[in-house]
């Protein structure tokens, strides 16, 4: 994270090594002073009183310098702390910039993906009102993206011009591939004439416009001709007219909607064959791959687009979100008052008691305990076991892609890992699906069992009793008894009913089968029945059936990626033929190969060139020699002098000048021998 530091810090290193040798001298003295008196006043000791006398006044006066450069000390350090809550001020509003700018940058992209929900949803609402021979607008939109795909276009505007020609001129068109054809041979002419993208918008528009009235003329015609000649010269060439009376044509009203549909369809191969000429560039290649990101988007579109026309249901849950969040802001303010007056009342204790010992050790528990405490966090997220699920899950999945990838190039098979993982995926949604409808059908068996089949069952064995539906008493109370037994197996069918619908298996038909067996005892052809046949239920999905869909889902994701990076979502791209400049279809190089075939052509002008390029470089390093020549010869001197003097009189002065004067000397000596 970037930040600002700054510091001064004042060393003494003077201090020590005098008052070392002030002490060193004493110590000799003293030495000095026993020597002389142990030889009987061999020399006078005495005369080393002035020296110890000046040497107490050199101590004196350097314990005043370390009294002096202590306050300059802590006059530095106070200065640092300022400076450093300054630094730590500055760094909070840079924090605050950045957290600022990141969610300025989440809005903007919000902002983003509403838009191009809203472009998405309004062109397919207009594209809806165009479709015909009964198909659907899913079909279209696939029509119209492989359109773009193949002009390296946009979908988005490329839909845009469809249905505004179906919607303009819809006389014109026998069918929507018929007005898909045409805005691809419009696409492809923009790119053939190098239009820029607000060329092409213009141009387009006031095509559509002039489709629209029936003619092509005027402001029509005007924007066409600056943005894409070559739609002109295509309209010329279909009249068999030069271009030049084009215009005139145009005035009198005979270039019709039907003539500039005309020329355009009926030069397709011309106009296929001049684009496949043409190289790729990467805004073509960023429209196409725009377009693939459109396709995985589109459930996200529709959904924002969704929540839009569902406001009636969103806003209530938008604004308990804000009221919950509210309500959170104001408690923690509440909160973070009380603290703040919590620890106001515990400084002036602590102010008072003045112990600042005990509130440091204080301190540096507290510090402790929330050391520990983070430690202790780290380790309870280190011990999650939903950290090392997650953990296990990616490095099987990436287990899985080896093994396949393996298995498929040592037996030359097509195994799709991702078929594989989104087959998994599926049988356990198909899992949690058949528990739910296990739960459901278990639910509706218990109300059956408790409620429907002990009142159905009484009423039937009344009514056979009443009207001779049992051959005897001991019919009757064989019946009864089976009405009994056949409730109990009701009641077994609701777990029956949830272990059938997880594993597929069919125990709650044996007992439906069994129950109806023993409710039927001591009937006759009489009988009433009204407990009886068997509750079906909600279907339960088949696994297999998941694991189908799933793996077929995963198979197209990997067909579709590897198709797009292999080149085969631009139809007619031959990689393999752009090197020899024979492909036939979209070469996004531009023809290495002819290029490469053309180089020796030009080498000719190359060698003209290198010789006027030689010539150029002697002169070059002529002029550089006398710029080198002139630096140093012609020196500029610069003298920079930061000191303190104490000038008393003239002599002083002249001193000082003197010395400058042969100091610039020596340095122009030194700069002319190039030193």
């Amino acid at each position: 994270m970037p930040s600002i530091n700054t510091a001064i810090n004042l060393t003494d290193r003077m201090t020590g090594p005098i008052q070392h040798i002030i002490e060193s001298v004493n110590s000799l003295i003293t030495s000095v002073e026993r020597v002389g008196t142990s030889v009987d006043g061999a020399f006078d000791v005495h005369a080393f009183d002035d020296t110890r006398h000046s040497l107490d006044l050199a101590s004196r006066e350097m314990q005043e310098v370390v009294a002096y450069t202590e306050q300059a000390r802590n006059a530095q350090e106070n200065y640092n702390r300022s400076v450093n809550g300054g630094i730590s001020g500055t760094n909070k509003i840079l924090n605050t910039v950045k957290s600022m700018a990141g969610a300025y940058i989440g809005m903007q992209g919000i902002q983003k993906l509403v838009n191009m929900s809203d472009n998405y949803v309004q062109t397919r609402a207009r594209l809806n009102l165009t479709v015909d021979d009964g198909g659907s607008v899913d079909e279209l939109e696939s029509k119209i993206r492989a359109s773009a795909n193949r002009a390296r276009a946009s979908y988005s505007a490329t839909a845009d011009v469809v249905a505004k020609l179906a919607q303009r001129a819809p006389d014109i068109w026998s069918s929507n591939d018929e007005t898909i054809q045409f805005a691809e041979n419009l696409n492809k002419m923009f790119v053939i004439a190098g239009a820029s993208q607000a060329e092409t918008y213009s141009a387009t528009l006031q095509l559509t416009q002039a489709l629209g009235s029936g003619v092509l003329r005027g402001e029509e015609l005007n924007a066409v001709f600056e943005s894409a000649p070559n739609v002109i010269q295509t309209i010329a060439d279909y009249l068999d007219v030069p271009i030049g009376k084009i215009r005139n044509m145009a005035s009198e009203g005979q270039i019709t909607a039907d003539i500039v549909k005309n020329a355009m369809l009926s030069s397709t191969d011309e106009i296929n064959a001049q684009f496949n000429s043409m190289p790729m560039t990467w805004g073509q290649v960023w429209s196409v791959m725009g377009n693939y990101a459109t396709v995985a988007l589109k459930p996200v579109l529709l959904g924002v687009s969704a929540l839009a026309n569902n406001m009636d249901i969103v806003a209530p849950i938008v604004l308990g979100v804000a009221s919950a969040f509210a309500i959170y802001c104001g408690w923690l303010a509440v909160y973070k008052t009380i603290q703040g007056a919590v620890n106001t009342v515990s400084a002036i204790s602590a102010a008072r008691s003045a112990i600042k010992t005990g509130a440091t050790l204080a301190e540096a528990a507290a510090t402790t305990t929330a050391t520990g405490a983070q430690a202790g966090l780290n380790a309870a997220l280190l011990a999650c076991p939903i950290t090392w699920i997650i953990i296990i899950l990616i490095a099987l999945i990436a287990i899985l892609y080896a093994v396949v990838a393996a298995i498929n190039k040592g037996r030359d098979e097509a195994i799709s890992a991702t078929g594989i993982i989104m087959g998994v995926f599926a049988i356990a949604g198909a899992f949690i699906l058949n528990t739910g409808i296990g739960v459901l059908n278990a639910i509706m068996q218990a109300l059956l069992s408790i409620f429907v089949y002990p009142f159905l069952g009484i009423i039937e064995w009344v009514l056979n009793a009443a009207n001779g539906g049992f051959n005897s008493f001991g019919d009757a109370v064989a019946n009864l008894i089976g009405q009994i037994i056949g409730w109990f197996l009701s009641l077994g069918q609701v777990v029956t009913r949830i272990i059938d619908a997880i594993f597929g298996t069919n125990w709650t038909s044996g007992l439906e089968a069994l129950r109806n067996k023993v409710i039927s005892w001591g009937k006759n052809e009489n009988a009433v029945t009204l407990v009886g046949g068997s509750f079906e239920g909600i279907d339960r999905i088949a696994y297999g059936d998941a694991w189908d869909s799933g793996y077929n889902f995963g198979t197209e994701i990997d067909s579709k990626v590897s198709g797009f990076f292999n080149g085969e979502g631009l139809e007619g791209f031959d990689p393999s033929s752009y090197l020899t400049g024979t492909s036939g279809g979209t070469d996004p190089t531009g023809g290495i190969g002819d290029t490469l075939n053309g180089i020796a052509a030009d080498t000719s002008a190359i060698s003209d060139e290198v010789a006027t390029s030689a010539e150029n470089e002697e002169y070059l390093r002529k002029i550089a020699e006398r710029d080198v020549i002139v630096r140093y010869v012609t020196p500029n001197i610069n003298v920079k002098m930061n000191n303190q003097n104490n000038i008393r009189n003239g002599m002083d002065v002249d001193g000082v000048i003197d010395h400058m004067v042969r100091k610039t000397r020596e340095a122009m000596d030194n700069m002319a021998e190039g030193a």
